[in-house]
């Protein structure tokens, strides 16, 4: 019964989870102007991370910008960066969208342990987590951004410590009792696919939000 309920509860999540990067196109062609952003991306701990030094903030900007005015294209909505474009448009089929923080951080975990239990030998890994937050208001124009929700998109990826016997182990009949640990790092660029994941749930989130504004 217990692990029937825990399944339940797995499923339901996945499900909350997919349908939380799922938009809705909308009828009509809208219009979203982008505020500047430089100044909300924030890269904690730069010049001590592992990964994060691997980019900046410039090709994470880039990035972020293509990946979503290529989502947002799915759903109907344009996006915008000069404010001039915004000027022309009609204000019924324009939104805004200002970012307020675009935050990079990585975390990580000391962790110790014997590959072997006849082995006096311990051996320490810092398993490190990379993640990225996005917290964003939108409008309809014209608007203030005083009093509207805040809402928030994240995406994190760990790296792996595990027990579980790898292709060569298996190929090599090594690890057989699950004894030793294997550490798997990350890629190097692992802050700049996040990047086009949260751009990619952000679009999604937007449009729902815009459709539901519309109708």
């Amino acid at each position: 019964m217990k692990n029937f309920r825990t399944n339940i509860c797995l499923i339901i999540l996945g499900f909350l989870l997919i349908s939380c990067s799922v938009g809705r196109k909308l009828e009509n062609t809208h219009y979203l102007y982008l505020t500047p952003i430089d100044n909300s991306i924030k890269l904690e701990n730069y010049n001590s991370s592992k990964y994060l030094k691997n980019t900046n903030s410039e090709k994470l900007k880039e990035i972020f910008i293509e990946e979503f005015r290529n989502r947002l294209k799915d759903y109907n909505v344009v996006l915008l960066i000069d404010k001039s474009d915004n000027y022309s448009l009609k204000v019924l089929n324009s939104f805004t969208i200002r970012i307020q923080d675009l935050k990079y951080y990585e975390e990580f975990e000391i962790k110790e342990f014997k590959n072997y239990e006849q082995s006096q030998q311990v051996n320490t890994y810092y398993v490190t987590s990379c993640n990225l937050s996005l917290d964003f208001y939108i409008g309809k124009e014209p608007f203030s951004f005083v009093g509207l929700k805040k809402h928030n998109v994240f995406a994190g990826k760990d790296e792996k410590l595990s027990t579980d016997r790898t292709f060569w182990q298996i190929i090599f009949g090594t690890n057989k009792d699950n004894s030793v640990y294997t550490y798997k790092e990350l890629d190097t660029d692992i802050f700049e696919d996040l990047t086009r994941k949260v751009a990619r749930k952000t679009a999604a989130k937007v449009s729902r939000i815009m459709y539901k504004k519309t109708k």
